[in-house]
């Protein structure tokens, strides 16, 4: 099945429309929930982000939902059933898992590749085989997609925004923020003893 590259819509209005935080990253999963599809690996990965900028989405079937082993009491995970509207999901999330153990030639995957979406997915055979040369796919190894999301999480945060402060009097500039933790950079020339609290 070939998909077309599609051209991603305005992601702060589509992920306003599902309720969604636009300060936030969104990682989406999309598939019937099974043992299978390993949504398991997806929500241990969610529990390193509690309380984070970072959200995480289930879209599929919920029926063997309870045989996963999952922990849905996860604030940071939300389970949307099956939809009518992936379309919707995959235009203005951030990034695509598929943790599969077995997979043949997925259409979520090559959905989400149609999107533009950067996707992490299990070094399978059938995958491998297909997505090698891909810049857009990611092989899951070791701790690699928990470290993407570490590393990119930040720039979704507005709190990553300094506060500059330039004084009339005063020679250097001083610069506040609070992601990943507070801080205070003062630049400039001159040496000057200040008091922050």
């Amino acid at each position: 099945m070939e998909v077309e590259k599609k051209i991603r819509p305005d992601r702060e209005k589509n992920l306003k429309s599902l309720g969604l935080d636009p300060n936030k990253m969104h990682v989406l999963q999309v598939g019937l929930f099974s043992a299978n599809k390993n949504q398991k690996f997806t929500f241990e990965v969610a529990s390193k982000f509690i309380n984070s900028n970072v959200q995480f989405h289930f879209v599929g079937n919920e029926c063997y939902i309870d045989e996963c082993g999952l922990d849905k009491n996860l604030n940071n995970c939300t389970v949307w059933g099956e939809r009518s509207d992936v379309d919707l999901f995959m235009s203005c999330m951030d990034l695509f898992v598929m943790p599969s153990h077995e997979e043949l030639n997925p259409i979520a995957l090559k959905e989400a590749i149609s999107w533009g979406m950067k996707c992490f997915v299990s070094n399978l055979f059938t995958i491998n085989n297909q997505y090698k040369n891909s810049e857009d796919v990611v092989f899951i190894e070791n701790d690699n997609f928990l470290q993407y999301i570490k590393d990119n999480s930040n720039k979704f945060d507005n709190n990553t925004i300094p506060t500059i402060y330039s004084l009339d009097d005063e020679p250097n500039i001083i610069i506040h923020s609070f992601s990943p933790s507070p801080k205070v950079e003062i630049l400039g020339n001159e040496n000057i003893l200040y008091n922050i609290k």
